[in-house]
């Protein structure tokens, strides 16, 4: 009977056999576990790198005692991205999981060199960032601009070698379709040519703010640097509070 075709046939188009081509189930669920046990592993690794970079940040403020300091972008985290998403989808290839479900898997050896690769990947991103990335910014000082990276000044120049400023004050309406509450909109940036600097801190100002500004803005109109930007008398009015008139913050960013 075993020796009969037809129930040879029957017995390999068993859909309860497991297919020898295809990666048993254990090992597909190991490679998910993997590499999401990965990709947590790199947003620790990030959140350990940017807590390096934020004590830095605050060591270079307590040395050089700058009256205003801001962040800037920074892609110092591309390596983290570059090396996730590839690595992610690698796992679970080798593993035996591809778009159109199960697949066959790497063999051992292969899988094994993927992730001694990746996690020595991994160390090296978290190394570059650390040396080369890290994070970026900006101090404004009475007499001029400075701008750090990885805790080290890495340039300095004073007021009078801007080239230009852009100080404006409009609204905008916030949510969905520009239908929201309307709220003031504020900017003053100095430009340097390749750099510049943030003095608007990303928010509104303050009575502090205007006092801390107001001597470095006297420097900037006297080296003639050229201004540029919108002025909206609404903006203004909702941006005034006490010590902070609606009439300073326009006498400030003026043209």
């Amino acid at each position: 009977m075993a020796d009969n075709p037809i129930l040879a046939k029957v017995t390999d188009s068993d859909p309860d056999r497991p297919d020898p081509e295809k990666a048993p189930w254990s090992l597909v669920l190991t490679g998910w576990a993997i590499a999401i046990g990965v990709t947590l592993l790199q947003f620790v690794l990030m959140a350990l790198v940017d807590g390096v970079a934020e004590a830095r940040f605050d060591r270079v403020i307590a040395r050089e005692q700058p009256l205003l300091w801001w962040s800037e972008d920074s892609l110092a985290y591309a390596p983290f991205v570059i090396i996730t998403l590839p690595f992610f989808a690698l796992i679970l290839w080798a593993h035996g999981m591809s778009r159109y479900g199960r697949d066959k898997p790497w063999p051992p050896l292969w899988r094994k060199r993927l992730l001694i690769g990746g996690g020595a990947a991994i160390v090296a991103a978290s190394g570059f960032v650390l040396l080369f990335g890290g994070q970026a910014g900006g101090l404004a000082f009475e007499d001029g601009a400075a701008w750090f990276r990885n805790g080290r000044v890495v340039d300095r120049r004073p007021w009078s070698a801007a080239i230009s400023l852009l100080a404006g004050c409009s609204t905008y309406k916030n949510g969905r379709n520009n239908t929201g509450e309307l709220r003031p909109s504020f900017s003053y940036e100095v430009f340097f040519g390749n750099r510049s600097a943030r003095m608007s801190l990303g928010g509104a100002p303050s009575p502090e703010w205007l006092r801390l500004m107001t001597p470095i803005d006297a420097q900037l109109r006297a080296a003639g640097v050229r201004r540029r930007g919108v002025i909206k008398e609404e903006c203004l009015q909702m941006l005034a509070e006490p010590g902070m008139s609606a009439g300073d913050l326009r006498t400030l960013i003026a043209p």
